[in-house]
């Protein structure tokens, strides 16, 4: 695949002034000598780190065997409850992890702590949570905690202030879920009696933490941890489990020497002053960060150094052929070319190329679409083949002249839209005409203006209009992810919010999460390239314009602003209603049926509950809705 980076590579380009784009650059600047600078501080504190510890070899193996020999020596603890399913003994003190007195995590009760709650990521950085639990009397105390967790995310357990495991919680449960929550013995803690103060804290997210408990083990000797092992040899807890760990694999009689590495969270092993230096830089950085003036930014490409590319044998990139100099496809351009220089990557001279005026393709190609957007049909049908196995033009001379004035106007797509719009074709009905259709019954020559339906975009603005709540606002955007967000679509993260009153042109198309309105009309993938949009007749889409949230809302809206015309009579406003939707005043017979509607309607609804709703309200709205239901509403005649 790098070969599509031989001639070209992706990049954003800034669409502002010059002087804006010089801030940014003089901040981007600053902002990575700050970078380099605090990386360079931590890799030099880790150095001296490791040089320490190798300093201390002896104790840390010492330290080493003294953690074996406990783990052999130790009674192995098993979880309190057996099963995920069963109760805590009634001895058992067991404290919801909700309940934290002091925390900067979210308690979820509906997704992942569905029935059950669970502690969930808010943001900040420690997870932290910390609470106050009373024990009847001081002495020796097993921790369980209960938690699901589809990663390794052990979490530091501190007791009154001590770090007494910084690996609790480090099991994987296969899951997130509430189905995948599982007990875990964590140790055997000394506990004074009365109040004690419990502090979970982990750099990243926590697991799902549902509960902990507490029981006595009166009489049983506590075991040393790692933590309370290195704290009195003063060590480094981190790198004594990397000694542990290297330890459990040496075979007997093998060197000993340990080989440590920097831990992943080194910085509160720095010293004081260095830490200091690594918070003022990460500040500094921060804040040049949001001073970065937020310039709007298009994908562009820029030329990379000039490579021939080899021919791919039958279209594979695995097996390549000769190498081909970089010129047009010879059935289009001919053998007589002269091949791309080589300090060039040719994309200019393609777009010349393409652009000639006696090109034979791309001004055909182009108007063809744009009269398939405004008749329903391009000229040649096959909008996207314009090739042996593509359809034959309906009007050959029409399609050539179409495309030589285009490129006359100077390539020009609003004149080429006004010539359109304002031709006799354009503007003729869909009246049918027997002794036309004998000639040309698929209308290829256009003796009337063939009947087609609203595109997805504007059947949506069809209905805000009529509502009158169609936001005509220019410019902006309503995707509010930040530049390089994950974008997905799941029950748990919604990137767009359909809900509202723009144009469609400004709703985002995101190819994992299409708006259901779009999708129901016929939207096209937005996956591949396509010229051109299938129409289908389905029930969903009848449905959908009956009972749809997005209709019922708007035709609301739009019976409240009839109903608001306390001017007009109920026939006046039927007229009002008709010229809304169709553009056109209402026959007597249909403004006859219309009020024949109300008066039926308003008696039932008069005897349903309302919801301070009255029943005229009502009985506006159904009829709104029969009129936006109709074909006539949503195809052009």
């Amino acid at each position: 695949m790098l070969n599509f980076k031989n001639m070209a590579e992706w990049q954003e380009v800034a669409l502002a002034p010059k002087a804006e784009q010089e801030r940014q650059a003089a901040i981007d600047t600053t902002i990575r000598a700050r970078q380099k600078d605090l990386e360079e501080r931590r890799a030099a504190a880790g150095e001296a780190l490791l040089k320490e510890a190798k300093q201390k070899t002896p104790q840390y193996l010492l330290a080493a065997n003294a953690v074996l020999q406990n783990e052999k020596s130790g009674v192995l603890l098993r979880p309190v409850v057996a099963k995920p399913d069963l109760p805590a003994p009634k001895e058992a003190i067991v404290v919801e992890a909700e309940e934290f007195v002091h925390g900067n995590v979210l308690k979820d009760r509906e997704n992942f702590g569905k029935g059950i709650g669970v502690l969930v990521n808010a943001g900040q950085y420690p997870n932290e949570t910390e609470y106050e639990v009373n024990v009847p009397e001081a002495g020796p105390y097993q921790l369980d905690l209960r938690y699901a967790s589809g990663d390794p995310r052990p979490i530091t357990l501190q007791i009154n202030g001590a770090v007494v495991s910084s690996q609790a919680a480090s099991q994987v449960t296969g899951g997130f879920f509430p189905e995948k929550q599982r007990w875990f013995a964590e140790g055997v803690f000394a506990l004074r009696g009365g109040k004690n103060r419990i502090r979970f804290e982990r750099a990243s997210y926590f697991p799902h933490l549902d509960k902990f408990l507490l029981i006595s083990r009166k009489g049983q000797p506590i075991p040393r941890t790692l933590e309370q092992i290195a704290a009195e040899a003063g060590l480094v807890p981190a790198l004594l489990r990397q000694a542990v760990e290297q330890r459990k694999l040496d075979k007997p009689g093998a060197n000993l020497s340990l080989a440590f590495e920097v831990p992943d969270d080194a910085d509160p092993l720095f010293p004081k002053t260095v830490r200091s230096e690594i918070q003022r830089l990460r500040t500094e950085i921060q804040k040049q960060e949001q001073s970065l003036p937020k310039l709007p930014r298009a994908m562009a490409v820029s030329d990379g150094a000039p490579v021939n590319v080899r021919v791919h044998l039958r279209g594979s990139y695995l097996t390549l052929g000769p190498e081909c100099p970089r010129q047009f496809p010879v059935v289009l351009a001919g053998t007589h070319q002269t091949p791309v220089d080589n300090k060039h990557s040719g994309r200019l001279e393609l777009a010349q190329w393409l652009t000639r005026s006696d090109h034979p393709l791309t001004a055909r190609v182009f108007v063809n679409r744009v009269w398939r957007w405004h008749f329903g049909q391009g000229i040649v049908g096959s909008t996207d083949n314009f090739g042996l196995l593509g359809e034959r033009p309906g009007n050959q001379p029409l399609l050539d002249w179409l495309a030589a004035i285009f490129v006359e106007d100077g390539w020009s797509l609003k004149k080429l839209h006004r010539r359109m719009m304002l031709s006799k074709s354009y503007q003729m009905s869909s009246r049918y005409d027997a002794r036309a259709a004998l000639v040309d019954p698929e209308n290829r020559l256009h003796w009337r203006n063939s009947r087609h339906r609203l595109e997805a975009e504007a059947v949506r603005d069809a209905v805000l209009a009529v509502s009158g709540q169609l936001d005509r606002t220019m410019g902006g955007t309503l995707l509010k992810i930040k530049e390089r967000d994950y974008v997905t679509s799941t029950a748990n993260s919604d990137p767009v919010d359909y809900r509202s009153n723009r144009r469609s042109l400004y709703l985002p198309v995101v190819r994992s999460a299409l708006y259901d309105v779009f999708t129901a009309f016929d939207f096209g993938d937005p996956t591949v390239m396509n010229g051109d949009r299938p129409t289908t007749t389905v029930a969903p889409q009848a449905l959908f314009m009956m009972n749809s949230a997005l209709v019922l809302e708007h035709t609301r809206a739009m019976a409240g602003a009839l109903l608001a015309h306390a001017d007009l009579d109920d026939s006046g406003r039927i007229q009002l209603a008709y010229e809304s939707c169709y553009g056109r005043s209402a026959l007597p017979s249909e403004v006859l049926r219309a009020q024949e509607f109300l008066a039926k309607l308003q008696p039932l609804y008069a005897a349903q509950p309302s919801n301070g709703v009255t029943a005229q309200q009502r009985a506006w709205q159904s009829l709104c809705k029969a009129l936006i239901a109709s074909n006539e509403f949503i195809y052009v005649e």
